[in-house]
């Protein structure tokens, strides 16, 4: 895997590399992980008038309709490590 992720950790083609499922993880077991969310409506297009099998984020609230979704915009870097390395630790003393 890392031979496969070298080219993201390379590039940092968003200002540095995450995992979303590991952090998706780390913000279900410390909400706090999350310093910036943002509340909004999205949809999958079904039927391609936008695009097809796409999630559709109405960021400027043009729609009118009330949020269903919690974007994460910000986290604690420092304290995702920190779950990270707790988490690879008692692994590691498992094994």
């Amino acid at each position: 895997m890392n031979r496969v992720e070298r080219v993201l950790l390379d590039a940092e083609p968003y200002g540095g590399w995450c995992r979303c499922d590991p952090l998706a993880a780390a913000i279900l077991l410390e909400p706090q992980v999350a310093t910036q969310v943002k509340e909004v409506y999205v949809s999958v297009e079904l039927h391609g008038a936008n695009t097809r099998g796409a999630m559709v984020v109405d960021h400027l609230q043009k729609l009118g309709r009330q949020p269903n979704v919690t974007v994460v915009e910000r986290v604690n870097i420092d304290l995702y490590q920190k779950l990270l390395l707790e988490a690879f630790a008692a692994d590691m003393i498992r094994s």
